[in-house]
């Protein structure tokens, strides 16, 4: 049987999401802006058609988006994450095998379509029941290799069609000439020059290289590549998410600050939620790296701390990691300097049911029973919740008075670490409600 991969991608996901909700942006023009609202990260169709570009810093273009009526929104990504979820579970309730790759992207295991009379026909479903369920629109790639999918799939984009196969042989020439290599999975900036130095400017010429060439003058992953578009399958869908060895959490801050207190804060907060994201996958870590840097566009004094904490067993428990991350903090802090980025790392993350560690043969987790069972329990409500409804104390504000030498003047600390809580956090001045994952948010439908 010929295997069958597709890739299905969701257009212009993040702004498509917004539309979701606000149906009178169906034909306006959308941009969608990262972190402390800096550039543009995602845009509609209408806003390409403007000549916005990805990446564009937003206030270099403010003014070019009101002249052109330009919806702007901060990113939400609770939304965006949420509508992710319902697209790949309707993905597993109508392809036997999915591989997520990103949050708006999956290979699809299509072989079942082997034997269908129409498979055309059934691509179009896929893609008009995902648009159905959840109003984002998709479009679908088809091979008989993820790579062939992947390149299909583009092809799809560029031509604004729906689905684009290219599992038949004779017709895939023409449509890889089409392809620039740039555009090919796994083909970066650099290789792009190397092979455009050769000669190859297509997918097309990339494909009639000699695989055993390939392999002698670059690497076996490019090697793989140019056996894939070629037809020979080398890559194999991953249905199961591989665990990540490193865990990080890291943002520039909404502003920059000079506060110790909310510099630790937003140290904290980052922790936890790196510990939440590695207990999901069972995990442990094995060291704590954490940094903390001044704003490097601006001309005033510039630092840049960072330590690695080594723990001596691997841990999964959040008091623990935050105490390592307080221990560094404090290594690598500076008073004078206005803060703008910080982060967070766990480093080497094993796998909580490791049985052997050098020095601990006989432990199955490094972690007291107790403290496990707390931190299921505060993943579990928090899961249900909604997240934060059960905190560290040194994710608020005023617990981090104990960093402060003078207790006499502890008010006037308290006061000022309240008045700028959320220094650190991103700015947001355009995002949209979380319509999905909070009650307060829930759409109101009005009948007349």
């Amino acid at each position: 049987m010929t295997r069958r991969f597709g890739l299905i991608d969701c257009n212009s996901f993040y702004a498509s999401c917004e539309r979701v909700f606000q149906p009178s942006l169906a034909q306006r023009p959308v941009i969608v802006l990262s972190n402390n609202d800096g550039c543009v990260v995602a845009r509609s169709p209408e806003a390409k058609q403007l000549g916005i570009r990805m990446g564009e810093p937003f206030f270099k273009i403010r003014h070019f988006c009101r002249r052109h009526d330009v919806a702007v929104f901060s990113s939400n990504y609770r939304l965006y994450g949420d509508m992710s979820r319902r697209v790949m579970q309707i993905l597993t309730l109508l392809v036997p095998r999915v591989e997520v790759y990103s949050i708006d992207e999956a290979f699809l295991d299509l072989s079942f379509l082997e034997k269908t009379a129409d498979p055309d026909a059934s691509y179009l479903k896929l893609i008009d029941t995902v648009h159905k369920w959840t109003g984002i629109p998709t479009a679908l790639g088809v091979g008989p290799t993820k790579t062939l999918a992947k390149a299909a799939n583009r092809l799809a984009k560029m031509t604004e069609a729906p689905f684009c196969s290219l599992m038949a042989p004779a017709t895939r020439p023409e449509r890889l000439r089409q392809l620039p290599i740039g555009d090919v999975w796994g083909i970066g900036r650099r290789l792009v020059k190397k092979f455009t130095d050769l000669g190859c400017q297509t997918a097309w010429d990339l494909a009639r290289l000699d695989p055993a060439w390939v392999r002698r003058n670059f690497t076996v992953v490019q090697q793989q590549l140019v056996l894939e578009l070629q037809g020979d399958s080398c890559l194999t869908l991953e249905t199961e998410p591989t665990p990540r060895k490193n865990i990080q959490v890291s943002r520039s801050f909404g502003r920059k600050t000079s506060d110790r207190n909310e510099v630790a804060q937003a140290l904290a907060t980052f922790a936890v939620r790196a510990a939440v994201k590695m207990r999901r996958q069972q995990g442990a870590a094995s060291a704590v790296y954490v940094y903390i840097a001044t704003d490097r566009f601006q001309k005033e004094h510039q630092y840049h701390g960072a330590v690695a904490v080594p723990l001596d067993t691997p841990i999964s428990s959040t008091g623990r990691i935050l105490r390592a991350v307080t221990a560094g903090f404090r290594q690598i802090y500076r008073p004078g300097y206005w803060y703008k980025k910080a982060g967070v790392m766990l480093l080497d993350i094993k796998p909580m049911s490791t049985t052997a560690v050098p020095g601990y043969l006989f432990e199955l987790n490094h972690d007291r029973p107790e403290e496990v069972r707390l931190m299921e329990t505060i993943d579990r409500l928090n899961r249900r919740l909604g997240r934060d409804t059960i905190h560290f104390g040194s994710e608020c504000a005023a617990p981090e008075k104990r960093f402060d030498k003078d207790r006499d003047d502890q008010k006037g600390a308290d006061s000022r670490s309240e008045k700028t809580a959320a220094a650190w956090q991103s700015s947001c001045a355009f995002r949209s409600p979380c319509y999905t994952t909070r009650w307060t948010d829930l759409p109101t439908a009005l009948a007349r």
